[in-house]
């Protein structure tokens, strides 16, 4: 064929012309090859012929490898790099551990200032949300800070003291644990940027014994929006699930009696300078199910009506699942925190069909009817800033025509006839927090930035659930230690960081479906009511309120728009005034499972200085008079000690000082 093309210059153009015209298989195009693949083909390139530990890797790879690293851990990790020749294991764990580590009870703005700028958010308003979960009471030493880890901080003007538990010698050590108490809970502190697509970002956590007041945290929060302020950011509002102290220090903010209004039925600053204050929908949706779920609460509406759990039942045995899709297990009274379930229950079908086919369910189905138009107001991203006011405020007038006939009715009683005080107090707070919020957006020009249904907790609930998820395969952990958190705190953190880094050369398509779901629902509104158009839209709520009041047998028509049922509160009289909100209030902190304790894996090479002998935990010698031959512990005599070593020196039983680790040093203590 060569010889032929060769000798006949003709035939080779016409040869050279078809084999430039032939299609080519589009799935071999150099141009569909994934990025990622290229990367690996030219390291692949550049990395043949070197010695083993001699290979160089580009940034990107690097920095793709330790995401699948945190992702799958280290066995998953050494299969990849066997044969896709992947960096090593102390390459990737170098990377994960160069990331700004968090520290126990310091606030990390300036990096929340750091990220949100290299994200290119506009917005400098951040929403602060709080919330606590359940750790393994567990204190371990720190290598890194010489710091024991895992003991409840003091606060110091609502400010968790950091770095205080210095671990410089054997008695330092076993001073903390006599004077101090071990944290079961962790307390983290959220910040969520006004922007859907941007991820909320923790900016503190501390261990705490919940024990903290409601003074606590007002100081804090006056400490915060300074410190925020002059790091070039504001904080618009503060969000919580419903806890006794953070809804004494809300009610506290809004409700003072030094809060005068242009409105007889607003009892709260309108200063655009102040942060919202919104208690979070799904928490008080639950709080709402519980209640009417109780078999032993009587909740009546007037005379002759009643919501009761009895009319659910009811119709679960005489219509078919495919009209209610309703079960057993949703009206079990004891799975108090299903939000899944409380949506099913308060579905606009389950009312209909209650209307329809029970008789004498009114009460039943006008109850599911606050539960479900209650959480619309927050979570609807598609409803209008009047139709949110409408909505709320419908209900806040509906709840205070109802408590006043509670209370001027015999035999009947707040306290069991009506919904929780805590839940009640969410409603005002909520309908008040957003009036606020569109009037700030309003008055800013920053409709664009109007977005209710990033003002809640769920930000800490789903910071949780990443923390729990960020074990590796076959590991079985879902609580763990406040050293173990803080470790996992710097792979959240990594991970959002190179999901963002990657996103033009790795493909992700979880998160570019939820990048294209929420990005929906950031609407932008060039105008925002006015305050002539707010006061009319709540004339109509009260209009509609008392109607269904008058419905119902709980009110007369010659009603006016009712005043704040909630009294006014100074400092000197809080206590007093809100001491029965936290005895209905949700705890803080988030029931979780045990943990197999055998099924406990480190997170960090730092972490496995932590690991111990489990059978030693029941020794009681004196810390100063240790016998490391009884104990099995060996000494480390030919190691120099320092007040910031992992070692100190200890006595043994004939008086000879020896050496040894700090971790068995709190092996003793536990």
């Amino acid at each position: 064929m060569e010889v032929l093309l060769a000798d006949n210059k003709r035939l080779k153009n016409i040869v050279l012309s078809f084999n430039k015209n032939f299609p080519k298989d589009s799935n071999f195009a150099p141009n569909d090859i994934p990025e990622i693949l290229k990367l690996l083909l030219e390291c692949a390139k550049s990395n043949a012929g070197r010695k083993s530990g001699g290979e160089r890797y580009a940034n990107t790879l690097k920095e793709f490898a330790t995401l699948c690293f945190t992702l799958g851990g280290p066995q998953l990790y050494e299969i990849f790099q066997k044969n896709l020749l992947f960096p090593s294991i102390s390459t990737v764990r170098r990377l994960l551990t160069a990331s700004d580590p968090i520290q126990e009870g310091v606030f990390r703005i300036s990096q929340l200032k750091h990220r949100m700028d290299s994200m290119g958010i506009k917005s400098i308003k951040v929403h602060i949300s709080e919330d606590g979960t359940s750790v393994n009471g567990r204190v371990q030493y720190d290598i890194k800070t010489n710091q024991l880890v895992g003991f409840v901080p003091k606060l110091i003007n609502g400010l968790p003291v950091s770095n205080g538990f210095p671990a410089t010698s054997a008695t330092q050590m076993q001073s903390h644990f006599k004077e101090n108490t071990v944290s079961k809970n962790a307390y983290i502190i959220m910040a969520q940027p006004l922007d859907m697509k941007s991820p909320a970002f923790c900016v503190a956590l501390y261990g705490t014994d919940n024990r903290f007041q409601h003074s606590d945290v007002l100081q804090r929060w006056h400490w915060m929006e300074k410190a925020f302020q002059e790091a070039g950011l504001e904080v618009d509002g503060y969000s919580a699930d419903g806890d006794g102290k953070l809804l004494k220090a809300m009610y506290m903010r809004t409700f003072s009696l030094a809060r005068p209004c242009k409105w007889p039925w607003f009892h709260s600053s309108l200063s655009e300078n102040e942060p919202v204050m919104i208690q979070d929908t799904i928490h008080l949706l639950v709080k709402l199910k519980s209640k009417l779920l109780i078999p032993s609460e009587i909740i009546p509406f007037g005379k002759t009506h009643v919501a009761s759990k009895g009319h659910l039942v009811a119709l679960l045995n005489e219509v078919s699942k495919d009209q209610h899709q309703l079960t057993n297990s949703i009206l079990d009274a004891k799975d108090k925190m299903n939000f899944r379930a409380a949506q099913k229950l308060c579905d606009l079908k389950v009312t209909e069909l209650l209307r329809e086919k029970i008789p004498g369910s009114e009460g039943t189905a006008l109850y599911l009817d606050m539960m479900r138009e209650v959480t619309t107001v927050f979570l609807d991203h598609e409803l209008q800033p009047l139709d949110r006011v409408f909505l709320i405020w419908k209900w806040i007038f509906f709840l205070r025509l109802w408590k006043k006939w509670i209370l001027a009715t015999g035999g009947y009683s707040v306290g069991h006839n009506f919904i929780t005080s805590n839940a009640y107090i969410c409603i005002e707070l909520n309908g008040h927090g957003l009036i606020k919020l569109i009037r700030k957006r309003r008055e800013a020009e920053e409709g664009d930035i109007f977005l209710p249904q990033l003002c809640g907790s769920q930000q800490c609930e789903d910071y949780f659930r990443r923390l729990r998820s960020m074990s590796s395969t076959q590991s079985s952990v879902v609580v763990f230690s406040m050293l173990e958190m803080q470790h996992r705190i710097r792979r959240v953190d990594f991970l959002s960081d190179s999901f963002i880094n990657l996103k033009d050369s790795v493909q992700f398509p979880r998160l570019k479906k939820q990048f294209h779901s929420t990005a929906s629902q950031q609407q932008t509104y060039l105008v925002l009511p006015e305050d002539y158009e707010i006061e009319a839209r709540v004339g109509d709520a009260f209009k509609c309120a008392l109607e269904l009041c008058i419905k119902f047998g709980i009110a007369k028509k010659q009603e006016v728009i009712p005043n704040c049922q909630l009294p006014l509160v100074s400092p000197d009289t809080v206590d007093d005034i809100l001491g029965e909100l936290v005895g209905d209030c949700d705890n803080t902190v988030d029931d979780e499972q045990a943990v197999d304790e055998e099924n406990l894996e480190t997170l960090d090479p730092e972490l496995s200085e932590c690991e111990v002998d489990e059978d030693l935990d029941d020794v009681t010698e004196d810390l100063l008079i240790v016998s490391s031959g009884s104990l099995g512990i060996q000494s480390h005599d030919d190691v120099v000690v320092t007040p910031t070593s992992p070692f100190v020196k200890v006595l043994d039983g004939n008086g000879k000082t020896c050496v040894i680790k700090k971790n068995f040093i709190l092996l003793a203590l536990e």
